[in-house]
């Protein structure tokens, strides 16, 4: 309940960042979840020094992206972030009532490869949805193509957070968020998730566009 209840005051917020604030207020959210993602880094870290210089590179390099990908298009960075949102709704409820396969058990117990497959199927289904009605100028081969790659890379960084976490002998990266343990715990898929969506805006939807 918790997390249904946190997830309802977060979602709103995070889509009004994307779409509708001026760029100081968008920009002042991503400096400050930064920092306190940047914070909970360096708690799970054995050298202080090392984790903050990884985790200013880490961080700092996905909001630079998603600060160009909002220039851009917003519509492309909230699509980013809905990759994540669906994907991990369908994870959990596919993973828990039909979850057979471990996908990684070193790393992350309770995820399975029919989780994983769920997510990317409820990702891109969610994000083909909203592409077609809000960046139309986007071929739906494309969008689906994008979504893909940009759920996968979501999943890559939530399993990169569990190992790091795993690593650092902690469960959750925090206790700030209720139901949702930390911000890293948060946003550690949209830190690999906004950066490859941007790439792939970039190259692909830009280089289409001048054919």
């Amino acid at each position: 309940m918790k997390r249904i209840a946190t997830a309802l005051v977060l979602i709103p917020l995070v889509v009004w960042l994307i779409l509708g604030a001026p760029w100081w207020a968008f920009v002042a959210a991503l400096i400050v979840v930064g920092l306190f993602a940047l914070r909970e880094v360096i708690g799970i870290g054995r050298n202080a020094a090392i984790s903050a210089l990884g985790g200013v590179i880490y961080i700092g390099g996905a909001w630079t992206c998603a600060f160009e990908l909002r220039a851009l298009n917003p519509h492309w960075l909230l699509f980013a972030f809905l990759l994540c949102w669906a994907g991990d709704t369908a994870a959990l409820y596919i993973g828990k009532n039909f979850g057979r396969h471990k996908l990684a058990p070193k790393i992350s117990p309770g995820k399975t490869w029919e989780g994983a497959i769920a997510s990317v199927a409820g990702g891109v289904l969610v994000g083909g949805i909203y592409a077609h009605y809000l960046i139309p100028a986007a071929t739906m081969g494309l969008v689906l193509m994008i979504g893909a790659l940009g759920n996968i890379a979501g999943q890559i960084g939530d399993l990169v957070e569990s190992a790091y976490k795993r690593w650092g002998g902690v469960k959750d990266s925090g206790s700030s968020l209720p139901g949702h343990g930390g911000w890293l715990d948060r946003i550690d898929s949209s830190l690999v998730s906004v950066p490859v969506v941007y790439a792939l805006v970039r190259i692909l939807a830009e280089g289409a566009r001048s054919q």
